[in-house]
C-alpha cells in the first residue's frame, strides 16, 4: 500500500510503503472500544476511538515501511475521535532545523514572535542568528544586573572574582558617564514640544489633537500600546497617526521616507504635501530592518489606524543619497545608544526645520479637513478599520 502522507501544516512526505502498522494502548487508559487499521483501494484508515477528551493522553501506534526503517509516534485522540486517513511526517523532512536572522534583538520578539512560536510547536529545531556588529543596545539595568550576576558566579564558584568585579566597576563607571541621547531622542522630543506649542498658538482646529511621548518602545512597545487600547478618543474616531523618533541632523534633503512599505491614504497626503516643499518621496531604504513593527505607529496600525513613522531623507542637498548614508551608517555603528549620542556644534537643523513644517501641515489639514485616510484595500489593517467604519460619521462629517 503506497501512502502520500500529510501533516495539519500542509507538508507533503514523498510516497511511502506501509507494510506493518501496531497500535499500542497506554495502560492508564481504559480498553480501547477500536484500535484497527485497514487499507481499502491504497488508502489507510486508522479508528482508534476511546475518548474526545483533549485530555485524555495520545495512543500510540508504531510502523514498519517496506524499506527497513521503523519509528513510533503519537495520534492525537481528538483527531482520530472518528475514522480517518493515517498522515505520517516522513522523518526524512519533518523535523527541520530553522534560522532565524533578526537585524535587532528585539526583533525576535516584535516582529517574528508568531513565526518563532509557530516553528517550536511544530517541533522544529529553532535558532536565532542576530545581525549586529556585537554592539547590542540593551538597557543600563540590563547590563548592571549581568555584570552582577558573573561577579556573584565568580563569587560561588571559586573563580577569580577580582576579575569579575573589575569588569563591574568599568560597567558602572561608563553607565555613570552617559548623557541622555542626543539624536535618539532628544531631537524627536523636542519636534514634539514644539509642534504642541505651534498647534497651541495657532487657531483652534476644529479637529482634536493629541500628543503623545510614549515609553518603553524598545521593550515592546509597551506605552504606544497601552494608550492604543485604552485611547482618549475611539480609534474608531482617530483620523491618522503621525509618528516621529529622532530628527535630521545633517542639513536638508531632497527626499523623505516612513517605516515600511504599507500603503494608505495618509502616505498619499504626505507626499502630495512633501510636493509643495520640492522634495519627493523615498521608499523605506532598508526595509529588512522590520523599522515598521518596531516603531510606536505600529500599536495604532493593529486596531486600524492610519499611521505612518515619519523618516527623514537620505538625499541630501550637501553629498546627497552618498553622504546621507554615511553618515547613518556612522551614526549606528558609533554613537547609537553611546555615550557620545550628545549634542554636536556641527548638527545642522535645517533639514529637521524643513520635516517638523512638513508634518506640521499635514496634520493640521488632516485636524481641520472631513477626510477619514484609511488602509489600502489590500493591506493587513484595512479590515479592521473597517469594522470602525459604523463610529465615524457619515458623509465626510468632522469627529
Amino acid at each position: 500500500m503506497s501512502e502520500r502522507a500529510t501533516d495539519g501544516n500542509g507538508l507533503v512526505s514523498t510516497p511511502i510503503t506501509v507494510t506493518n502498522i501496531t497500535v499500542t494502548q497506554p495502560t492508564n487508559l481504559p480498553p480501547v472500544a477500536h484500535a484497527t487499521v485497514s487499507c481499502v483501494n491504497n488508502v489507510c484508515t486508522f479508528d482508534g476511538r476511546t475518548s474526545t477528551d483533549e485530555n485524555v493522553p495520545a495512543l500510540v501506534y508504531s510502523w514498519n515501511f517496506g524499506n527497513g526503517t521503523t519509528g513510533s509516534g503519537p495520534v492525537p485522540v481528538r483527531t482520530y475521535a472518528t475514522p480517518g486517513t493515517f498522515q505520517h511526517r516522513h522523518p526524512s523532512i519533518f523535523p527541520k532545523r530553522v534560522v532565524l536572522f533578526s537585524p535587532h534583538p528585539d526583533d525576535d520578539v516584535i516582529s517574528m514572535g508568531g513565526t518563532f512560536i509557530r516553528l517550536c510547536d511544530q517541533g522544529h529545531e529553532v535558532h536565532v542568528a542576530y545581525q549586529t556588529s556585537g554592539n547590542i543596545a540593551v538597557f543600563d539595568e540590563a547590563a548592571l544586573r549581568h555584570a552582577d550576576f558573573v561577579r556573584e558566579y565568580a563569587r560561588a564558584f571559586g573563580l577569580d572574582e577580582k576579575v569579575a568585579a573589575g569588569i563591574e566597576t568599568q560597567i558602572e563607571g561608563f553607565l555613570g558617564k552617559k548623557k541622555p541621547g542626543g539624536l535618539d531622542n532628544a531631537t524627536g522630543i523636542s519636534q514634539l514640544i514644539e509642534q504642541a506649542r505651534t498647534f497651541a498658538h495657532e487657531p483652534r482646529t476644529q479637529r482634536s489633537v493629541v500628543f503623545l511621548a510614549v515609553t518603553a518602545e524598545e521593550k515592546g512597545l509597551l506605552g504606544s500600546e497601552y494608550y492604543a487600547t485604552h485611547p482618549l478618543f475611539p480609534a474608531g474616531k482617530t483620523a491618522g497617526v503621525l509618528n516621529t523618533d529622532g530628527g535630521s541632523i545633517y542639513g536638508r534633503a531632497k527626499n523623505f521616507t516612513i517605516s515600511g512599505t504599507a500603503k494608505l491614504d495618509l502616505l498619499d497626503m504626505l507626499i502630495a504635501e512633501g510636493k509643495k516643499q520640492g522634495r519627493y518621496y523615498s521608499p523605506d531604504p532598508h526595509p529588512e530592518h522590520g523599522s515598521f513593527y518596531r516603531s510606536d505607529h505600529f500599536s495604532f496600525a493593529k486596531v486600524g489606524v492610519p499611521a505612518i513613522s515619519f523618516g527623514d531623507g537620505n538625499d541630501l542637498v550637501n553629498g546627497g543619497i552618498p553622504r546621507g548614508e554615511a553618515l547613518n551608517r556612522e551614526y549606528t555603528d558609533k554613537h547609537y545608544h553611546q555615550p557620545s549620542d550628545e549634542w554636536q556644534p556641527t548638527w545642522d537643523f535645517r533639514g529637521m526645520a524643513e520635516d517638523v513644517q512638513l508634518l506640521h501641515n499635514l496634520g493640521r489639514d488632516l485636524a481641520n479637513s472631513q477626510q477619514w485616510p484609511n488602509w489600502s484595500s489590500d493591506s493587513e489593517f484595512r479590515a479592521t478599520r473597517d469594522k470602525t467604519a459604523a463610529e465615524r460619521p457619515a458623509g465626510g462629517e468632522r469627529g
